[in-house]
């Protein structure tokens, strides 16, 4: 099965074992970063999940009570540091993915698809966000680009 916005050379697991688990910590290393339980988790569970997932979800998701404020911090943390991906659907709407661990600082901008039904966010990797050239003096922020409409797993329910 693959999953999104993770992409292996060899192979592509939607559960972890310990040679996928010892990347993870390699790759915090690699960063300069301590591999906490907490990243560890929170890496393994958006990497376990079909789709990128809101902080409530992340949270339904741990199998124990973890702080909302700690989680926070953590997704924000590995944001920074490129391991992870925010996408911003709305001021309401915040979902996260892992980036490619192979290279996790590459850019990973590209297109997302948010169900409207359901509020899940779907990673599309296959359509990049280009570089646009702008008019000289503008300067941008950010891109990204977010097709709103009916998932597949709504579209069958109805």
């Amino acid at each position: 099965m693959q999953h999104c916005c993770i992409y292996y050379k060899r192979c592509i697991f939607v559960n972890l074992n310990s040679r996928i688990l010892m990347s993870i910590e390699e790759l915090l290393k690699l960063k300069g970063v301590r591999s906490t339980g907490i990243r560890l988790k929170l890496i393994q569970v958006l990497m376990n999940s079909e789709y990128p997932l809101q902080q409530k979800e992340i949270e339904e998701r741990w199998d124990e009570h973890i702080d909302r404020v700690t989680l926070y911090r953590n997704l924000k943390f590995l944001t920074s540091i490129g391991i992870i991906h925010k996408i911003e659907v709305s001021e309401f709407i915040t979902s996260y993915n892992v980036n490619n661990l192979d290279d996790a600082e590459e850019s990973s901008e590209h297109l997302h698809f948010h169900c409207v039904d359901c509020d899940k966010v779907i990673c599309m990797p296959q359509h990049t966000i280009d570089e646009y050239k702008l008019p000289e003096g503008f300067m941008p922020a950010n891109k990204k680009l977010i097709i709103d409409g009916t998932c597949k797993w709504c579209n069958t329910n109805g």
